[in-house]
């Protein structure tokens, strides 16, 4: 497994895909559990068209493996399936017995973002670790995972830095501006962000919050790229 894999980002920042997802209705559950197999689907696909695959951007998992790295009952990985399916954000087909997920609108040429893969995982590379403490009971987890997936969308290659104002946080996911502090604490706990304190683009005497992944380039960062 690589370090990073591609994703696109334009279900996350054109068609705020994220919105759609909210603690509330009759399968909330199916809503983190959605988000935490495209992770899984995301980071097992391939980069390159292969023997199997005629095109980029498909893996292929089995409900007990997909039920392995997130963590989650093979009943909760064919709920968190449905719902990606329904907002076109994967697509299913099968090759003989076996399930394949494709990714929708893969594209190796633009439009997509780094997400954080190998370092995300256990040495076996069949558990994604920070899903091993996820329960699948509490809104700040949703929240957690939605504004995960946008600093992965908005995150800057030149510094590796992803910059966005609570306001901006919740255009893109729809979580409430109040519980956005609650939701990058659990990032930071479960060490999949860092929190980074930056000179404010608006006043130069204030500080702002960016974010960097971790598990991708963890060299590159203010000390190494003279961010500002």
């Amino acid at each position: 497994m690589m370090e990073w894999t591609k994703t696109p980002t334009a279900w996350i920042t054109k068609d705020l895909s994220l919105t759609y997802l909210r603690w509330h209705g009759q399968d909330k559950v199916a809503n983190i559990a959605g988000l935490m197999l495209y992770t899984a689907i995301a980071q097992n696909t391939n980069r390159e068209p292969t023997m199997e695959f005629h095109e980029p951007g498909w893996a292929k998992l089995s409900y007990t493996q997909l039920s392995e790295l997130a963590n989650i009952s093979r009943a909760t990985v064919s709920r968190g399936l449905s719902l990606l399916t329904e907002l076109e954000i994967i697509k299913r087909d099968s090759i003989g017995n076996r399930h394949v997920y494709g990714v929708t609108n893969y594209s190796t040429h633009s439009g997509w973002g780094k997400l954080p893969a190998k370092g995300m995982y256990n040495q076996g590379l069949n558990r994604i670790l920070a899903f091993q403490h996820f329960h699948l009971r509490s809104k700040v987890e949703l929240n957690a995972l939605k504004i995960f997936y946008l600093i992965v969308a908005l995150r800057n290659d030149q510094d590796n830095l992803a910059r966005a104002s609570y306001e901006k946080i919740h255009e893109y996911t729809g979580v409430a501006t109040n519980d956005v502090k609650a939701a990058l604490s659990l990032l930071v706990t479960q060490s999949l962000i860092r929190v980074e304190h930056i000179q404010s683009n608006i006043n130069p005497l204030a500080s702002a919050h960016a974010y960097r992944l971790n598990h991708l380039y963890n060299r590159k960062h203010m000390g190494t790229t003279n961010a500002l």
